[in-house]
């Protein structure tokens, strides 16, 4: 049990860094604190603000020793593709082999330079799905984290951990998720789905992103409203801080702005990465 530790989830956007903190009782989750730090340098989709450095350490400063960190990698510089089953009657290491070798093929990207995820989809096919980053870039994005003394306890992507956050608050497992960052819209398939997301230009709008999800929606589904978080939701958003059984005033006015940094913190520790 993670009992004593802070369970810090971390989630970086262009314009500003949102950190909340919990830790874990036998009577539930209680929230520590919320940090917001603005970022003013330049900012893309694969390269964040030079101010990031600092950030990182002004939010260091604030906390104590003991720390489970957990933050989402850019989703633009992941790979997720579906795999076929297994066949039948393998071993559990001759499963991984054979997954791995079925990525290189897909990827086309040799196993020994990617960091790979594996998650049966919840369905009748047996299938799988992977999700894939270059090793390169996540010992990259792990020494970022640890010259600001947070070591990285877990590195997902932000739709995993929205997708967590839905399903722990006991939102519907068919209500999918928009998420904007000032930039960007990120739709997200419903929990109950196979992981699934893409991203648009804010400045096409939300109709559009929810547009996006429609079209890429399971045919024959009609899907209830998608729940609004992030940057640009006020107080109209998604307010998921009654998941926790205690919870200390003031809390944030935009609630929305804090569900992924929410979502990492109550992810599981392992497995280490992604899903």
């Amino acid at each position: 049990m993670e009992c004593g530790r802070w369970l810090l989830g971390i989630d970086i956007q262009p314009h500003q860094l949102i950190a909340v903190a919990l830790v874990r009782r036998r009577d539930g989750d209680q929230l520590r604190g919320w940090w917001h730090f603005p970022l003013r340098g330049e900012a893309t989709p694969t390269r964040f603000p030079a101010d990031l450095p600092q950030a990182l350490s002004a939010l260091r400063a604030r906390l104590p020793r003991r720390l489970s960190v957990r933050t989402a990698f850019p989703v633009e510089q992941a790979i997720c593709h579906t795999l076929p089953g297994t066949p039948p009657a393998l071993t559990p290491l001759q499963q991984q082999t054979w997954l791995r070798a079925q990525s290189e093929r897909r990827l086309m990207l040799p196993a020994s330079e990617l960091a790979c995820d594996f998650t049966r989809v919840a369905d009748s096919t047996g299938s799988w799905q992977v999700c894939a980053i270059r090793r390169t870039q996540r010992d990259a994005w792990c020494a970022l984290f640890a010259q600001a003394g947070l070591v990285l306890r877990r590195l997902t992507l932000l739709p995993c951990a929205l997708r967590t956050l839905a399903r722990l608050v006991g939102e519907a497992p068919t209500v999918p998720l928009i998420h904007g960052d000032g930039q960007r819209f990120c739709w997200i398939a419903p929990w109950g789905q196979p992981l699934q997301y893409g991203c648009i230009p804010c400045e096409a709008g939300l109709a559009a992103a929810s547009a996006a999800w429609e079209a890429a929606a399971p045919s024959g589904e009609e899907s209830p409203p998608p729940l609004l978080c992030g940057h640009g939701c006020g107080q109209t958003g998604w307010d998921p801080f009654s998941l926790l059984r205690h919870r200390s005033a003031p809390l944030p006015r935009e609630p929305a702005q804090c569900c992924v940094a929410l979502g990492l913190a109550l992810m599981a520790e392992t497995p280490q990465w992604t899903i």
